[in-house]
């Protein structure tokens, strides 16, 4: 009898499925620092997901926010199962550290850096941006988003505002247009996720913004800095000058969707994904980890 039913499972047809994945965002430094990147985004199409077999999944969490002027961490990855990995934002660079990380986005370097940029991973994200002003600035640079570059400050000037995040993403290959996804589970930030974490400015100016997609608002002095947006994979803002070391913003967590044929659905599934249909897809999102049955 079992022999007949490995047989049945053996000869069925699989579920094709699309699966996105999107990493945690990277914490923002503290003190004079930079935003941290954006988390990555991994998608592919038509995968073929075996009947009776369980894949697991990991939803990747944001990375921490420096504290102490110095830098905090790395979002973590996202998985499913063997098929592919989206890789964690970097941490920002802080007024201790000034180097950030390179991640899925790399994170924005603090002040007095004039080192490399911290790299995104080839097709989930961008770099991050850097400070140029080896002397006095107490400005940081921005996050890399998931289509665009971290904000640099290149200004000889003692202060000035902060790098911008680097902007997130509508819109991914192969998966096309994100807005049906993401308006059909209630997930994303106006439509967009993966926005690098905004700089610190100089005393008298103005912080860099988050991008567009979840990244968090660097400060300025002792002000208050942005977080990444939950499950935004959006970077955190990079905290202002101040004597004891502001924190710098937490990273945004990521999330895993799966879209599949309407006519079409999963045997069991952990996690408590969001299910739920459009006029042209059933999706299953995860927020936090878990594993489908198909």
């Amino acid at each position: 009898m079992l022999n007949n039913i490995s047989s049945i499972f053996a000869g069925a047809v699989p579920v094709y499925a699309d699966i996105l994945l999107l990493a945690g965002g990277g914490g923002g430094g503290s003190n004079n620092a930079g935003g941290g990147g954006a988390g990555g985004i991994y998608a592919v199409t038509n995968v073929p997901l075996t009947v009776a077999n369980t894949y697991s999944i990991t939803v990747g969490a944001g990375g921490s926010g420096g504290t102490n002027s110095g830098i905090g961490s790395s979002g973590t990855n996202s998985l499913f199962g063997s098929i592919g990995t989206a890789i964690g934002g970097g941490y920002g660079g802080s007024r201790n550290t000034n180097t950030a990380a390179n991640g899925g986005s790399g994170g924005g370097s603090g002040w007095r850096y004039g080192g490399s940029r911290a790299t995104g991973t080839s097709g989930q994200g961008y770099a991050g941006g850097i400070v140029t002003n080896l002397t006095t600035s107490e400005v940081g640079a921005g996050g890399g988003g998931a289509t665009a570059q971290g904000g640099d400050y290149t200004s000889s000037d003692a202060g000035g505002t902060g790098g911008a995040g680097g902007a997130g993403t509508n819109n991914v290959s192969g998966w096309g247009a994100l807005s049906d996804a993401l308006s059909t589970t209630g997930l994303g930030v106006s439509g967009y996720l993966a926005g690098g974490g905004g700089g610190s400015g100089g005393a008298g100016f103005t912080a860099g913004n988050g991008g567009i997609g979840g990244g968090g608002n660097g400060s300025v002095s002792n002000g208050t800095v942005g977080n990444g947006v939950t499950n935004s994979g959006g970077g955190g803002g990079g905290s202002g000058f101040y004597p004891t070391g502001n924190p710098g913003g937490n990273g945004g967590s990521g999330l895993v969707i799966i879209r599949i044929p309407l006519s079409k659905s999963f045997a069991s599934t952990t996690g408590s994904p969001t299910i739920a249909s459009s006029s042209t897809y059933k999706y299953y999102a995860f927020t936090s980890s878990g594993s489908v049955t198909i």
